[in-house]
């Protein structure tokens, strides 16, 4: 079934810093406004004894179950309710579900098949127009639309007050507006919009790339972005977007991108570079252009350890991990001190202290732009027991890297695993 709608029109209030707030009052006032108008409009619902107080005060506390009780509209006044009660507490994305359904069906999803579920999903999106279209009148309906996507960009009961919608409210009209099929709102959605949802989802789930405890939606969500709309990522975007990022950021020391395909880790380097070459103009801080390379880098040199392939390359293909680390681009970060190599350098050394992606370590490292003072920060973080281990398997490997410094450090290295192995060995023979 077909829900016929004339596609309601896009006003987007100005989130500058001046009208911030001015804007930010006009939607609040407008949320409100709209149930008394609502109420006003329709007359037995401000009247009816029965329902006028659930309606005329939404701070009453509800009751288990339907507070309607057996009034034959129970169902539609507490829909209604409740759509009021989301738009006068900025929960926009509950105000979506209640008049365009959910982008799936929530509830049993680990015991049916996804063909069902997205038949489960469609039909309820079906109901909640049809109620939507009998419940408000087109006018209503545009005026719903234009609170919800301003709620979700201007934040205007805070940025924590509701989440996850006070954080990710680009993300959330970008999943029921562009992913969801058959919105009511679809046709609004044009491309300069579409390119705004687009950028402010990139950067709102990149934080919550966190492997299992970010979950794995947000992986699916900055996967689409960069493999179906990589065309539309905007450096112009990014110091909005860096302000985001920060906000959503949970961890210090980086972020994750193993969840992604390897076209996906693809664009995103395509993206990260573009920001590099225009860092002085956007006047981006090298700090944060040294944390997006960080995690990019440490995604490069797993790709041989972790090959599988429908995700990433071996070595020898030509878009391997030695070629990732020589890009001309990449060579300030790679290839000279600063927090990019030491975070690479940490992780060469946490394979190579590790038997079984010792192998990895001792493949990677001839590949990294100046090597042979790369070994040495990597000897560094082994130490010398680490240094033993790791050469007493790949010495011959490692020949072609050491400098007068280095080879020092391994023999030290080798003396100090090879008495460590002794004392064991007569430890197991007391025994």
């Amino acid at each position: 079934m077909i829900i016929m709608f004339d596609p309601p029109t896009l006003e987007l209030l100005a989130d500058d810093k001046e009208s911030l707030a001015a804007s930010q009052k006009a939607v609040r006032d407008r949320s409100a406004a709209f149930r008394r108008e609502y109420l006003e409009s329709h007359s037995q619902l401000k009247y009816d004894r029965d329902v006028a107080p659930l309606f005329n005060q939404l701070t009453l506390p509800l009751p288990m179950g339907n507070p309607f009780g057996e009034h034959e509209q129970a169902d539609h006044y507490l829909k209604l309710l409740n759509t009021f009660r989301d738009l006068e507490t900025g929960k926009f994305w509950g105000v979506i579900h209640n008049i365009d359904g959910s982008a799936r069906r929530q509830g049993d999803l680990l015991w049916k098949h996804p063909a069902q579920l997205q038949q489960d999903a469609s039909e309820q999106r079906q109901e909640a127009q049809k109620w939507a279209k009998g419940a408000f009148t087109d006018g209503e309906l545009q005026e719903l639309f234009t609170l919800v996507v301003n709620q979700a960009l201007l934040k205007p009961y805070g940025e924590y007050s509701n989440l996850p919608g006070g954080n990710r409210g680009h993300s959330i009209l970008f999943r029921e507006f562009v992913e969801k099929p058959m919105s009511l709102f679809e046709k609004t959605i044009d491309e300069n919009f579409l390119q705004r949802l687009v950028n402010g989802t990139f950067w709102e789930d990149l934080p919550h790339l966190q492997g299992g405890s970010g979950g794995q939606v947000p992986y699916l969500r900055v996967e689409r972005v960069l493999t179906d709309f990589a065309y539309l990522l905007d450096p112009e975007f990014a110091p909005k977007g860096l302000e985001m990022f920060h906000r959503n950021a949970r961890q210090s020391y980086g972020f994750d991108l193993a969840g992604l395909t390897f076209q996906g880790v693809t664009n995103y380097s395509a993206f990260v570079k573009k920001l590099d070459e225009h860092k002085e103009q956007l006047d981006l801080k090298q700090d944060d252009l040294d944390r997006l390379v960080r995690s990019y880098v440490t995604e490069v040199v797993r790709w041989s350890e972790d090959w599988n392939e429908d995700t990433i390359y071996p070595i020898d293909q030509p878009n391997g991990f030695d070629k990732r680390l020589n890009e001309p681009w990449l060579h300030t970060y790679v290839g000279e001190p600063g927090p990019v190599r030491t975070a690479l350098s940490e992780n060469i050394a946490h394979y190579a202290d590790w038997y079984d992606s010792a192998l990895h370590a001792a493949t990677v490292l001839p590949h990294v732009p100046n090597p042979k003072e790369f070994l040495g920060t990597v000897f560094a973080k082994l130490g010398d027991l680490g240094v033993g281990k790791f050469a007493s398997e790949f010495e011959a490997d490692l020949q072609p890297l050491l400098t007068e410094t280095t080879q020092a450090l391994l023999d030290e290295g080798k003396a100090t695993y090879e008495e460590n192995r002794k004392r064991f060995a007569e430890s197991d023979q007391k025994a």
